[in-house]
C-alpha cells in the first residue's frame, strides 16, 4: 500500500469511527454520554441570509390609478442586456391603462432595507417609469426617473411607500418587487465575510472531533490516535523538506 493509499485508508477509517460513534450510537450502546450529536459533525458556517419578499404586483399593491394587469406571455419582456426575465420570479406585470395621462400604483415598502425592481428597458429607449420612495403622508424623499431594467434601491426607515408612476408610453412595465432585510454579502468584503465564516466553522468541526475523542473511553481513542500518530509521522518529512 502506498503512502497515498495508506492515508486515505487511514481517513476512511476514522471518519466511519465518529459516524458510527455518535450519529450511529456506538458511544449509547458503550453506556456513555458524550454529549454530542449529528449536527456537530456537520460544517454549518454562521452566515445569516436576508429576509425577502417578492411582491405579488397585483394584490399587493397598497393604491392604483389607470393601471392594467398582463400575464407575462403578453408583454414583450424586454428588460435589458445580459437580463432575462427568466431570472426572476415573474408571473404578473402591471403598466398604463390606455387612454390615461395620470397612471401609478404603490406598495408598502416599509419595513425593507433594500427594494430590487425589474422594469422594461429596450435598447436605446428610455421609459417614463419613475419611482418615488416617499413617506406615509406622500412626500417624497428620493425620485428615480427613467427606470431601467433591474435596479436596487437602498432606502431609509423614513420611507414607507414606493410609488411607481407611468407617465409615458402604454408598452412601459414593472415586472418585479422584492424587499430585502439583513446583510447582503456582495463584492469583495462579502467573499472575505463568508470565507472567514467558512474557516470558523471548519476549525469548530475540527474542535468538535477532539472534544468527542477525549470524551470516550481510552481504549476507544486507539484508533484516532494511530491516526493521529501517521499524520505527523507522515508530515514530518513534508514539512523538513
Amino acid at each position: 500500500m502506498g503512502e497515498y493509499d495508506a492515508f486515505i485508508f487511514f481517513s476512511v477509517f476514522i471518519s466511519l469511527y465518529f459516524i458510527i460513534m455518535v450519529p450511529m450510537g456506538g458511544a449509547s450502546a458503550l453506556d456513555r454520554d458524550i454529549g454530542f450529536n449529528e449536527t456537530d459533525l456537520t460544517i454549518t458556517p454562521d452566515i445569516e441570509t436576508p429576509e425577502e419578499k417578492i411582491y405579488n404586483l397585483q394584490t399587493d399593491a397598497e393604491e392604483k390609478i389607470n393601471v392594467t394587469f398582463y400575464d407575462l406571455t403578453q408583454v414583450d419582456g424586454e428588460i435589458g442586456l445580459f437580463s432575462s426575465t427568466d431570472n426572476y420570479d415573474i408571473n404578473r406585470v402591471v403598466g398604463k391603462a390606455n387612454n390615461t395621462t395620470s397612471s401609478y400604483i404603490i406598495y408598502d415598502v416599509s419595513r425593507w432595507d433594500r427594494i430590487n425592481t425589474v422594469t422594461t428597458n429596450r435598447a436605446l429607449d428610455n421609459t417614463d417609469i419613475t419611482f418615488r420612495f416617499q413617506r406615509q403622508d406622500g412626500t417624497a424623499l428620493k425620485i428615480e426617473n427613467n427606470a431601467l431594467g433591474p435596479e436596487s434601491f437602498k432606502i431609509n426607515n423614513s420611507i414607507s411607500e414606493l410609488n411607481v408612476s407611468f407617465t409615458g408610453a402604454t408598452n412601459d412595465y414593472l415586472y418585479y418587487v422584492e424587499g430585502t432585510e439583513g446583510a447582503e454579502f456582495t463584492g469583495v468584503s462579502g467573499a472575505f465575510t463568508v470565507s472567514l465564516a467558512w474557516v470558523v466553522a471548519i476549525l469548530d468541526y475540527v474542535l468538535n472531533l477532539v472534544s468527542i475523542a477525549t470524551s470516550l473511553p481510552f481504549y476507544l481513542n486507539i484508533p484516532f490516535l494511530i491516526y493521529l500518530g501517521y499524520v505527523i509521522w507522515k508530515g514530518i518529512p513534508i514539512i523538513g523538506g
